[in-house]
């Protein structure tokens, strides 16, 4: 295993897988691709159903990058120093999320993809959209799926090992 691909839209939940991800990175000596999903509403089927200014595009977009480039540093601050440290590369693109990944994965070797759950449902996910049922159907790598209770602390190599 060499990449793990981590998918954040940058909420608390996402930024504790992200978190699980770097840590399961480091016990596993492999790099890590920090990728932001930005879905423009303009461009998706609810759009008739938002006002959205068009232009507002390179603001998402920067503020996609800007906010990545902070995780990544957070991330690159809770190593130890006799841990090995992933190499963090940030993506962000705008798209599907099941897409982005795929394209992602199209262009580098990707041996697992990292989401978190958000439990969305009624009228945030009609329009949020429900990320991990279309990323199990759609993606084409393998995928872990972080809960929010998921312990951080926990990830030891021997039990990585042992679960694969």
């Amino acid at each position: 295993m060499k990449t793990i691909l981590v998918s954040t839209d940058l909420s608390a939940s996402a930024r504790h897988a992200a978190e699980y991800g770097y840590q399961l990175a480091s016990l596993l000596k492999t790099n890590v691709v920090l990728c932001n999903a930005v879905t423009i509403p303009a461009a998706t089927q609810e759009a008739a159903m938002i006002s959205w200014p068009v232009d507002e595009y390179d603001t998402l977009m920067d503020g996609s990058k800007k906010e990545l480039h902070q995780l990544k540093k957070e991330l690159e601050q809770i190593s130890s120093t006799d841990q090995f440290k992933p190499q963090i590369t940030c993506i962000s693109e705008d798209g599907i999320l099941a897409d982005v990944v795929n394209q992602i994965a199209a262009k580098q070797p990707i041996d697992l993809v990292v989401i978190a759950t958000h439990g969305h449902s009624g009228l945030t996910s009609l329009i949020l959209g429900d990320h991990c049922h279309n990323m199990i159907t759609e993606l084409n790598t393998p995928l872990l799926i972080v809960p929010p209770a998921a312990s951080v602390a926990d990830i030891k190599k021997n039990s990585i090992c042992h679960r694969l």
